[in-house]
């Protein structure tokens, strides 16, 4: 290895230095202006995150100059980063920015992120401002007071809303809300599906657009509007959410999955998303995959009577009877009478041996041709099996009412015989009448005949 002169290493190292120490000095002596300049170059070439560092070390640099601060802020309302937005837009009004260009932002801000209190102070008609900026700002304060329930303070500020001399969008929406005050939701669709007409995708007239559908109880047209919303404004969350629930209601699952699915991707754990998916899931048939996301949902808090009872089924359908009757006995109470879930749950108590538990539920199953003959036998041969003769006994009376095809009379009238009911010779005839080329049925009655000494009829 070849060694290095002292005084050469000694030249280097000074090299390194002065080079480390020109860069540090070259950093140490960027002037605000410059910062600002590259963030402003950074921004238009849409390079988003280096810009904001470039403004924040404007920031760090000035920290009392307003241009900056408007401008980040005015990047981070872009971004929808709403919070971050109003921060440095206050700030930037503090130290001086013009109000007129800080409030139309600000109030922008303060709608999509739901701050309804800050909102409904905002100076609409500050110094500056046009007429078309003050009914947009106008319009979001009198949303503002609605939501608060300051109705009184909200028929004041529409009277002088009105009176601006602007052709402007906004002010088509301000008039329409004196039919919203008023409780005229027709006067107030008719308002608003004219203003869809002179500008179809506003993000404001779609949003009062859908949610006068909603009040006026049409979601299919609701959803429509979402639809066109979602399409035009991809990044806003809340709306795809609301959207995606209304597609579930509406049973437009196809349109809802793929929304869903991207939702999931922003929180995977999301209980409302879980469930909707899980539904999705099980609408498919896909009964194992909805019942993962279910349980997803239960794990995180949702335990409505909706996800226990699609949970329920989806279990039921692939034979996991232990979730099935976990999912379905936490709703039992809350169905109604003769509901499909009381038969799951019962054939469910039946195959994990619950068998008295099983009777208590069928005891509120009236019964319906073709579809309980089987549960109701079953019901009872297990009841059989246990010595509960009592409660075989009132599910055969039930299986009775119900039981027409030559299966079930059949299988009743085996049971009948095992309880030492003579009726059940009766509906073996019957079943062996009604299918004579059942060989089963034939069987099931040489033995009946043979063990109740009815020689002849068996030869």
């Amino acid at each position: 290895m070849t060694k290095m002169k002292p005084n050469t290493l000694l030249k280097r190292t000074t090299l390194a230095v002065m080079l480390t120490s020109a860069l540090l000095s070259g950093c140490s002596e960027k002037s605000m202006e410059s910062h600002l300049a590259d963030a402003r170059n950074y921004a238009s070439s849409q390079q988003i995150d280096a810009a904001i560092v470039e403004y924040k070390n404007a920031i760090q640099k000035a920290p009392d100059a307003a241009a900056p601060r408007f401008e980040l802020g005015k990047l981070y309302l872009q971004q929808s980063n709403f919070s971050a937005a109003e921060k440095e837009l206050n700030k930037a009004m503090e130290l001086g920015h013009p109000v007129s260009q800080v409030i139309p932002l600000l109030s922008v801000a303060y709608q999509q992120s739901g701050a309804e209190n800050a909102l409904a102070e905002v100076d609409y008609r500050a110094e500056g401002m046009s007429a078309v900026e003050s009914a947009e700002v106008g319009f979001y304060k009198l949303q503002a007071l609605m939501q608060l329930g300051k109705n009184e303070e909200a028929q004041t500020l529409l009277a002088d809303l009105s009176t601006l001399d602007t052709s402007s969008v906004y002010k088509g929406l301000i008039d329409s809300y004196a039919f919203v005050l008023d409780n005229d939701m027709d006067g107030a669709l008719a308002a608003t599906e004219k203003l869809r007409e002179q500008a179809p995708t506003n993000k404001d007239v779609l949003q009062q657009l859908a949610k006068i559908y909603l009040q006026k109880g049409e979601p299919s047209k609701a959803a429509e509007v979402y639809g066109v919303y979602v399409s035009q404004y991809p990044d806003d969350v809340t709306s795809k959410f609301a959207y995606a629930a209304l597609l579930i209601e509406i049973r437009e699952l196809d349109k809802a999955e793929p929304i869903v699915d991207d939702l999931l991707t922003l929180n995977e754990n999301h209980p409302l998303l879980n469930t909707f998916k899980g539904i999705i899931e099980s609408a498919n048939e896909n009964y194992a995959k909805a019942l993962e996301h279910l349980e997803i949902a239960v794990q995180n808090g949702r335990s409505d009577q909706v996800v226990r009872l699609v949970a329920g089924f989806s279990a039921y359908q692939i034979q996991d009877f232990e979730a099935a009757q976990r999912h379905l006995t936490m709703v039992a109470s809350s169905l109604p009478d003769n509901h499909p879930g009381l038969r799951m749950l019962a054939d469910s108590m039946l195959q994990l041996g619950e068998n008295d538990e099983a009777l208590e539920v069928l005891a509120r199953v009236e019964g319906q041709q073709g579809i309980d003959a089987a549960l109701f036998s079953k019901a009872s041969y297990q009841l059989l099996k246990d010595g509960n003769v009592v409660g075989a006994q009132q599910m055969v009376a039930k299986s009775e009412a119900v039981s027409t095809t030559a299966e079930d009379l059949s299988r009743l009238g085996v049971l009948q015989l095992s309880l030492n009911d003579i009726d059940g010779l009766v509906n073996l005839e019957q079943a062996v009448e009604q299918s004579p080329e059942s060989v089963t049925s034939q069987a099931t009655l040489l033995r009946a005949y043979i063990a109740t000494s009815q020689l002849e009829k068996a030869k």
